[in-house]
């Protein structure tokens, strides 16, 4: 996602409110975090919940997916792409 003014707007006031409210021991990835939690519609949270909840359940059935060196090979080749680009 390209991240738009009016977002950066946004989540500069926010983070601006959250130091101002006592937040002032949070990094700025538990910042990014929080805003992100309490800026998505309910809908969004939970497809994101059932999205992380398959990903569970696969990886408990023994599919973990492909292991990044096959996809980093595959990528590479695929963009066209050399080791020392």
């Amino acid at each position: 996602m390209i991240a738009t003014l009016e977002e950066l707007n946004e989540f500069r006031q926010f983070a601006t409110e959250q130091i101002g409210n006592g937040a002032e021991e949070l990094s700025l990835e538990e910042l990014v975090d929080r805003w992100r939690m309490l800026s998505h519609s309910p809908d969004e949270l939970n497809d994101n919940v059932r999205a992380v909840q398959e990903a569970i359940a696969d990886m408990e059935r023994g599919e973990t997916g492909q292991p990044f060196g096959e996809f980093a090979a595959e990528f590479r080749v695929r963009h066209d792409l050399t080791d020392s680009q």
